[in-house]
């Protein structure tokens, strides 16, 4: 499997489109961070695609599992993130960055689950992990840019806000009630 980079590219030239005009640059750390972590994005699919392409296709069921598993999680990431910067709605783009958090620490899992089962290019493991490293701190950056709204518009499910915020809500919006 090969990807594209163009799409990315073409991405990444729009998210650093700004218009200075406006509010336009307030958006501009989160689009930065944005455009690093995408990069970063991009080498952990081409590590994680190096690894699948060494593991066995039918031999061994456990090893072959690994390479659906592992092409999804880092499929997920620069798709999320483009997500997450296409909304300014805060719970949104926590969602999102949860899905993100969650298909990295996947990745990690599964290199340890590889070791476990005797894969020999421990190498790309190591290189896999260190990028994935990389990505984390990054991702600590870019998710501190999120603007929380105020109140924050209550989801239903009850992960993103407190029953304070949920009280003001109802009291600034009779005619949209939330509950949990």
């Amino acid at each position: 499997m090969r990807f594209d980079d163009d799409d990315d590219e073409r991405f990444l030239r729009h998210l650093n489109n700004d218009d200075e005009q406006g509010e336009e640059w307030k958006l501009k750390p989160r689009k930065d961070s944005a455009t690093r972590l995408i990069k970063i994005a991009r080498q952990i699919m081409k590590t994680t695609e190096a690894i699948i392409e060494t593991l066995p296709e039918e031999e061994d069921k456990h090893m072959s599992h690994y390479r659906e598993w592992m092409m999804e999680n880092s499929l997920k990431i620069i798709p999320k993130i483009s997500g997450a910067m296409a909304t300014g709605d805060y719970i949104l783009m926590t969602e999102n960055a949860t899905i993100i958090k969650l298909a990295a620490r996947e990745l990690l899992t599964q290199t340890s689950g590889l070791k476990m089962f005797g894969y020999k290019h421990t190498d790309y493991l190591n290189a896999l992990r260190e990028e994935i490293e990389e990505f984390r701190k990054e991702f600590v950056v870019w998710v501190r840019t999120f603007e929380k709204e105020d109140p924050i518009y209550p989801d239903g499910w009850g992960l993103y806000y407190t029953e304070e915020d949920l009280i003001r809500w109802n009291a600034m919006n009779p005619d949209d009630q939330r509950t949990e």
